[in-house]
């Protein structure tokens, strides 16, 4: 109290549809963020944790990048909103490794296995990152992903409501939160 916000990270050019910075991971190392953005929203920058201002871009990739996460063994891994499944390197920002295709915008990452929850355009798949292998999870389709310290998988609806979901074991979803529909702005991540 008082509540106050203020700006992590600036100058990051917004793109096209005037969408700014989409994906955030904080490093394992503890020191630093990436961010995804800009013009064709496929530009990442490295920050340390104290933001600023954003400058040259770390680098500038052939897909968009919408969202990322580092698993527990340290890798880096981003949606591309509707490409592949991508392995980024975190200290040059460049693609080491694309996986499937079809991988939309939100993915959540099991820290306690090799598990990797992706939105893709058939629901929800489960990418393993050690045999690279996508599993399907639910038809449901989400646009972002979390995972709970519970281990329960959450999401977002997409492309219809908006509406925050849980997923039980199986993969079926549970409406937990119904967007409402007068609300001019509907829910498009999640996180805990």
């Amino acid at each position: 109290e008082p509540f106050v916000a203020s700006a992590f990270a600036f100058g990051i050019p917004q793109s096209g549809a005037r969408i700014g910075p989409l994906g955030i991971a904080f490093a394992p190392d503890g020191h630093s963020v990436l961010i995804s953005g800009g013009a064709g929203r496929n530009a990442l920058w490295k920050l340390n944790l104290s933001g600023g201002a954003a400058a040259a871009p770390l680098a500038v990739l052939d897909v968009p990048i919408y969202d990322m996460a580092f698993d527990a063994a340290g890798r880096l891994w981003a949606t591309t909103g509707g490409g592949p499944l991508v392995q980024l390197d975190p200290e040059t920002g460049q693609i080491i490794q694309r996986f499937g295709d079809g991988v939309n915008l939100g993915l959540a990452v099991d820290r306690d296995s090799t598990r990797i929850f992706v939105s893709t355009r058939h629901g929800v798949e489960v990418f393993d990152s050690q045999s690279h292998e996508f599993t399907p999870f639910s038809i449901t389709r989400v646009d972002g992903l979390a995972l709970a310290p519970d281990g329960k998988l959450w999401g977002v609806s997409w492309p219809r409501s908006g509406d925050v979901i849980r997923f039980n074991s199986r993969g079926r979803a549970e409406v937990v939160l119904k967007a409402a529909k007068d609300f001019s702005a509907q829910a498009d991540s999640i996180a805990f």
